[in-house]
């Protein structure tokens, strides 16, 4: 007696989801679709649809079994951005240099990631930057100069200035001229009683005699 077997094609699950790109702490709700029974991973449970709030970018699997007991699955991914502005803050390599000398600025901007940097260095050269971390910034006249930065995403902007926060010196050294008396006799007379080091730009001398 022949028997017959009857091959059925797997059902076609679709995940969806009410949107795709979400901010941090909204909600969202992923829908099963093409079964009869649903189970979403993620201990999601066993419902068509489910509402799901992640704290980070998550991919969701759904399977699905249909009136002839066919299983398939799909999957989608949930995209989530803090949808903050970013909070501008910076450091550098060095806030005292010497003329000609150069330095590299760093952004540690919080809060939202920024997408634009608008730095302004005064007194410098190169005088402003979009980089996010300008480098070789150089100074070539003594003085104190100021530094800003201007950050900005798609949810807004922020900036920081700081007064005087580089300080050029001209690093040059003092020549010191000095005189020594070769002559001391300090018996009383009057004359070389005292020995004494003179000379310009000194700010303390030591002497040593054997």
């Amino acid at each position: 007696m022949a028997g017959f077997i009857t091959v059925n094609a797997l059902p076609t699950i679709i995940a969806s989801a009410s949107d795709t790109n979400i901010c941090l702490g909204d909600s969202v709700t992923l829908i099963g679709s093409g079964a009869e029974n649903y189970s979403w991973f993620n201990n999601l449970g066993v419902q068509q649809d489910s509402i799901v709030s992640p704290n980070q970018s998550t991919a969701y699997f759904v399977s699905g079994i249909d009136t002839n007991g066919c299983i398939g699955g799909d999957n989608i991914a949930i995209f989530v951005t803090s949808c903050t502005n970013p909070i501008a803050n910076i450091s550098s390599s060095k806030i005292f240099v010497c003329i000609t000398d150069c330095i590299n600025f760093t952004d540690l901007s919080s809060g939202g990631t920024p997408t634009t940097w608008s730095w302004n260095f005064y007194g410098a050269n190169p005088s402003s930057s979009s980089a996010q971390n300008p480098s070789n910034i150089c100074y070539d006249s003594t003085g104190t100069y100021h530094v800003s930065l201007m950050v900005s995403n798609v949810f807004g902007q922020d900036s920081i200035y700081y007064s005087n926060y580089i300080t050029v010196d001209s690093c040059r050294v003092i020549p010191i001229e000095f005189m020594i008396p070769n002559v001391f006799s300090p018996n009383g007379d009057g004359q070389n009683d005292i020995f004494t080091v003179t000379g310009t730009n000194l700010n303390s001398v030591s002497i040593a005699i054997y």
